[in-house]
């Protein structure tokens, strides 16, 4: 595990390993034992200490991201302001750092050809020009969207996308081909290019329906239901970073558990009629109550 230095072991075996980590912290934060809880949340800086080591950088930023919406989940839930303020300074900052490191990384010659942290490779990838990598797929999918607005209403086409970068029509499970191994690694971006703003707009709709769900009732929801839907967050940031349509099982295994959860629980509120009253109602009335 640590003396790996294949590429393709290095992109492909550590990510995986990275993935099954990330998965597990956040499934161990939904245990019903409150010391399990505390114990994962006293192991993260371990945690991510090792998916820096073996280079796992989807499965950090993912990790980031469903930790962030956990705990502002929880400030929502006491001020909206509160939390609000904290999501504009986060995305901020991690604007303004995501500018800095690209463009100090465009200087930094001097990094190390063969170092295989997180960082080390970030920076060969973005200054490396060979055309395959992240960074330089999102940018060329990015300027033919913006070369041909007229395409934007009915998009490209399915499975064009390949056939652009000249590598053929992706055969998806018929058969092997080199137009499979090619897409956007951004699934957003991958229906914008080959749907249009339909495609685009349908799946953006369904993908954040059961977040604004659980956001909405989030002080109903159990520690297993909250888990359930950090999971969820931590699959949709990594097929936003390097996700297809075609080939992202897991997301949509993630998808159909974040809905099945948002289902059980719209159906106890309306049996209980908790529904019918904002999420707030039943403290609202312990403090009438005890107010009299």
């Amino acid at each position: 595990m640590f003396g790996v230095t294949v590429p393709a072991l290095i992109t492909t075996f550590h990510q995986n390993i990275g993935s099954a980590l990330g998965l597990a912290s956040l499934g161990a934060i939904g245990l019903a034992a409150k010391q399990w809880r505390v114990a994962v949340f006293i192991a993260l800086p371990l945690i991510f200490l090792f998916l820096f080591h073996i280079a796992a950088r989807t499965t950090i930023v993912a990790l980031v991201c469903s930790l962030s919406f956990l705990v502002g989940a929880a400030v929502l839930v006491r001020s909206r302001k509160l939390a609000l303020a904290g999501f504009a300074a986060i995305v901020l900052a991690a604007a303004v750092a995501a500018s800095v490191f690209y463009e100090r990384a465009l200087r930094d010659k001097d990094v190390d050809a063969v170092a295989p942290d997180a960082i080390s490779r970030t920076i060969r990838e973005i200054q490396d020009p060979r055309p395959l990598f992240r960074m330089q797929i999102w940018t060329r999918a990015i300027h033919r969207v913006a070369a041909e607005p007229d395409r934007l209403l009915l998009g490209h086409g399915v499975g064009i996308f390949p056939i652009d970068e000249g590598f053929g029509p992706p055969n998806w499970l018929l058969r092997p081909a080199e137009g499979n191994k090619i897409y956007p690694h951004n699934i957003h971006l991958e229906l914008l290019y080959e749907t249009g703003i339909p495609g685009f707009l349908i799946f953006t709709v369904l993908t954040l329906l059961p977040l604004l769900f659980s956001l909405r009732h989030w002080d109903r929801l159990s520690a297993h239901e909250r888990a359930a839907i950090a999971i969820y967050v931590f699959s949709l940031v990594s097929v936003e970073i390097s996700g297809s349509f075609a080939y992202s099982y897991d997301f949509q295994f993630f998808y159909g558990l974040a809905g099945g959860v948002v289902a059980l629980k719209r159906r106890e509120l309306r049996e209980t009629g908790a529904g019918l009253m904002p999420a707030n109602a039943s403290r609202v009335l312990e403090i009438e109550k005890t107010a009299t």
